[in-house]
């Protein structure tokens, strides 16, 4: 088992005793993730005491416990193994949990001290642990607690080309429903749960979990009509009115060919807001995008606005120009009614629609970037390389975060209690766990608020509050001690102050 005391009474019971014994039981607890370090290593754990080198290290595991193990030991290895090859596919924290709950492993242990024990048992061999993007995961990403999984090997490949279908389909519709999707490709619905998890981990994802948790969504690495689009519109403008950019968007999508529902106008509205492409302004998005090549047909509608210094025309009269330069019908109604910078006003009723273009509703004055939008622009130039090795689990947006929350500050207000405190007393707390959260809430400064060391924090972080509709609610305090429950009580029904509200409500469900 892998369990502190259980290690070290197997040792104390094989190895006679010696002024090495307690150094060498040390050693192997820390090997098996039961020490200091959260992602032990031969290497490491030979620095960690010392040892000249990593086959000694090696040598002391073999010959001291491995080699000296009882049936007893060796029955729960074997169980442990029954155990994870029972599935094809675990969520890593899920199976830790798994492990725990059956009496196998302490709740301490880490990710990679459990795969250094079945590695050293030689289980599990047909399977390897993947990240969100169902590629082999790294050192540093089990290091960081990034969300991984440990898949049979051919499971993997079935898993693979799955995911491969579903991360293509928004290209040509901007914004997919994931349940859809398995719907109208009769995908195996037993793969729903996971394909969501990957989706809702992956680091160039952008998700939003709507009514009855339909789950749409895009990944903005991928080429995407949306962001095409958006490529276009900055020819005419370089910040559009974010109402008339998601009706532009959503009428650019429906001329497209596809077996999806297209997104609603207020869904895009909702991407554009925490797009990594877009700084929002109020209610004006700034295109962060570059300029893409347009059409002869669009270069030519352009030519007309300018020409005739035409703000808003009838459709009627820029048709019979673009006919007049040989261009049919049928292409020409394409190129003005789902344009990539046109907003088509319908007010006026049929047959009298007014076409203009999307600089019409440009800001011109648009001010110099808030202390939101540099910080968020900051932080998307981390460009999906947010984890870095300072200890086990410090990233790189932790240090913005925590500047967006407390910089040139003594002390703020906790988003819970509400208590003003220094900031030395509180943490730069996700609103939704940073490891479910895709790359652009990762880098939406909105996604963190201030909670305090003086138990909001803890509370917080492990589910016995919640934050619902704007107010404080408890949740699942039964083994909470009769102080804590007090405690909760009082936090009960308290109303966040609207600053630790902004950004999507999404991020506290």
């Amino acid at each position: 088992m892998l369990k502190k005391e259980f290690i070290e009474r197997v040792m104390k019971e094989t190895n006679r005793n010696s002024e090495t014994l307690g150094r060498n039981i040390r050693i192997v607890q820390s090997y098996f993730g039961l020490g200091s370090q959260s992602a032990p290593t031969l290497d490491s754990v030979a620095q960690e005491f010392n040892i000249r080198s990593r086959q000694r290290v090696k040598q002391i595991l073999s010959e001291n416990f491995l080699n000296r193990l009882n049936q007893e030991y060796m029955t729960a290895a074997a169980k442990i193994n029954s155990l994870i090859t029972g599935s094809k596919v675990y969520l890593i924290e899920e199976l830790k949990d798994e492990l725990c709950n059956a009496g196998y492993m302490d709740e301490l242990v880490s990710t990679s001290g459990l795969l250094n024990f079945l590695r050293a048992f030689e289980m599990c061999d047909e399977y390897d642990v993947y990240n969100s993007e169902l590629n082999k995961a790294s050192k540093g990403e089990i290091e960081g607690n990034e969300v991984c999984w440990m898949m049979e090997k051919k499971e993997q490949q079935k898993i693979n080309k799955i995911y491969k279908k579903i991360r293509s389909y928004p290209g040509v519709n901007g914004l997919c429903n994931l349940a859809e999707v398995f719907l109208k490709k009769k995908f195996n619905e037993t793969h729903y749960p996971l394909m969501k998890s990957l989706i809702i981990s992956s680091k160039t994802s952008w998700v939003y979990e709507g009514k009855d948790n339909e789950l749409w969504y895009l990944f903005e690495n991928r080429v995407n009509v949306m962001i095409n689009t958006m490529e276009k519109c900055k020819n005419v403008s370089k910040n559009v009115r974010i109402d008339i950019l998601a009706d532009i968007l959503h009428h650019v999508i429906t001329k497209r060919s596809s077996n999806f529902t297209p997104p609603s106008a207020d869904l895009i509205v909702q991407y554009l807001r925490n797009s990594k492409y877009v700084i929002m302004h109020d209610d004006f998005a700034k295109l962060e995008v570059e300029t893409t090549e347009l059409m002869d047909i669009e270069r030519e509608v352009l030519n007309y606005y300018s020409s005739y210094n035409s703000q808003g025309v009838a459709y009627s009269e820029i048709s019979d120009f673009l006919e007049k330069l040989n261009f049919s019908q049928g292409y020409i109604r394409k190129a003005l009614f789902h344009s990539p910078f046109i907003y088509v006003d319908r007010n006026r009723g049929r047959g009298n629609f007014r076409l203009l273009l999307a600089s019409q509703f440009e800001n011109k004055d648009l001010p110099s970037a808030s202390a939101y939008e540099d910080f968020k622009q900051q932080l998307k130039l981390l460009k999906g390389d947010t984890d870095i090795a300072v200890g086990a689990k410090a990233r790189k947006e932790q240090v913005l975060l925590r500047r967006w929350l407390f910089k040139n500050k003594e002390t703020e207000t906790c988003a819970i209690c509400g208590k003003l405190v220094s900031v030395k007393a509180l943490v730069t707390a996700h609103k939704k766990k940073r490891s479910l959260c895709s790359e652009g809430e990762r880098t939406d400064p909105h996604i963190v608020m201030p909670l305090c060391l003086y138990g909001c924090d803890y509370l917080y972080e492990h589910g016995f509050i919640k934050v619902v509709e704007g107010v404080v609610v408890k949740h699942h305090i039964e083994n909470l001690q009769k102080s804590e429950k007090d405690y909760v009580e009082l936090l009960n029904g308290r109303q966040l102050d609207k600053r630790w509200l902004e950004g999507n409500p999404t991020y506290f469900l």
